[in-house]
């Protein structure tokens, strides 16, 4: 390390010769401010390469939520929050005029993106009908804000990704 700042010893006093100049106090930093500056970069560069740079990693034990029937309501949440987000997008993509635009420039097209976001098998999908993709969005927005439990909103946004469920 000390070869580094040796290296580099050149281009950071002409830097703080410039800084000084600048501040009017003179054309170059004083010998001794110079040596203590220099001091100051070995000292945190020390520092610095006998630390941990990169945070250490947390494990966490993840495990599914428990959905029997008698899970709590709770355990729901995330469930309905994946099928919601995941709906949304489905029908989104059929009824948003600005949705193909997303994939100007990317490596891959929105015939791709649809089939790798299309985790459920979602029908709306297989007979793309952007009037029934736009009830059923609504109907999406009449579900999450509804007052029914997570259990039961996850089920009846099961019912409108299967096809169960048809707007009218």
């Amino acid at each position: 390390m000390p070869q580094f700042v040796a290296k580099c010893k050149k281009k950071i006093q002409d830097d703080l010769d410039a800084m000084y100049n600048q501040l009017g106090q003179g054309k170059s930093v004083p010998a001794d401010k110079l040596a203590a500056v220099f001091a100051e970069v070995q000292d945190r560069l020390t520092n610095a390469l006998s630390a941990r740079i990169t945070p250490r990693a947390v494990y966490n034990k993840i495990a599914p939520p428990d959905l029997t029937t008698k899970a709590p309501d709770e355990s729901w949440t995330q469930p309905f929050s994946l099928l919601l987000r995941s709906a949304r997008l489905m029908r989104d993509s059929l009824t948003d005029s600005y949705f193909p635009r997303r994939f100007t420039n990317l490596a891959f097209g929105e015939k791709e993106f649809k089939a790798a976001m299309n985790v459920f098998g979602d029908t709306i999908l297989k007979n793309p009908d952007p009037q029934r993709a736009k009830e059923e969005a609504a109907l999406l927005d009449k579900i999450e804000s509804g007052s029914e439990k997570p259990k039961d909103k996850c089920a009846s946004v099961w019912r409108i990704i299967t096809g169960e469920i048809k707007s009218t």
